[in-house]
């Protein structure tokens, strides 16, 4: 492990090549260092997490994987700790053919998709330490991975179709870990998120994680939250997620 201390909005960088979870980390960090934001970066995760308890698929040399915390100052939704998450990864990419980012959509309220597979996912956490309240983001990248885990292999991707051109994946998630604190910070991009977001107007599977429900999404209001029309008639929801 590595750790370097810089100017930016990232006071504190852990450097890993292999970790459990980046998520892991920084919340034992959170309990001895009060130096943050800081910014965990590994080449590979052992037991990568995703929303829900789910796994995060994380091999060595195919992707990036970092997770970033920061001290809650003031109480904003969720949905906008998201959505700020999102497109401070779409607005730090670096050059890519453009046949690629006409394929690349926002899946609400945080999975980045490619051609409709996943080849981003943002983890977003709350935690209390010491009677202050922490935020951790965590977003795992892939980059080149085109092999998956059969159960994934229908619903996963990769950014790019080969290595013809490797990225700096540490220079990558500190621009994006500082992106996001630019967002997060002014708050004027919802209307950036909506153009990528290609689910207002249509209809789809809604799962607040009790029940599935057909709705007609219509629109994303300033805060990141859905605005749904179905059977209960018009709803603002700030969890759950879309199917398909």
């Amino acid at each position: 492990m590595n750790t370097t201390n810089k100017t930016n909005c990232i006071q504190t960088k852990l450097l890993y090549e292999s970790v459990e979870s980046t998520q892991t980390c920084l919340k034992e960090y959170i309990k001895e260092q009060t130096n943050l934001p800081c910014l965990a970066i590994a080449m590979e995760q052992i037991s990568g997490r995703g929303r829900m308890g789910r796994s995060f698929y994380s091999p060595k040399g195919s992707g990036i994987y970092f997770s970033f915390a920061f001290k809650l100052e003031e109480t904003k939704p969720f949905t906008i700790i998201a959505a700020s998450a999102v497109l401070s990864v779409l607005l730090s990419m670096p050059e890519i053919p453009q046949h690629i980012k006409d394929q690349i959509n926002v899946k609400w309220v945080n999975d980045l998709r490619r051609d409709d597979k996943k080849f981003c996912g943002i983890l977003t956490e709350m935690i209390e330490e010491g009677g202050e309240k922490y935020v951790i983001v965590g977003i795992g990248i892939n980059l080149y991975q085109n092999d998956f885990p059969d159960e994934i292999k229908n619903i996963a991707t990769s950014l790019l179709d080969s290595r013809e051109n490797v990225l700096d994946a540490y220079l990558l998630a500190e621009n994006i870990a500082n992106k996001f604190f630019e967002l997060y910070t002014n708050g004027d991009y919802i209307d950036i998120y909506k153009k990528h977001c290609n689910i207002i107007g249509r209809e789809v599977c809604y799962n607040d994680f009790k029940n599935k429900r057909k709705v007609k999404v219509v629109d994303i209001t300033n805060a990141g939250e859905l605005v749904i029309e179905g059977d209960k008639g018009l709803e603002v929801v700030t969890s759950g997620e879309i199917e398909g």
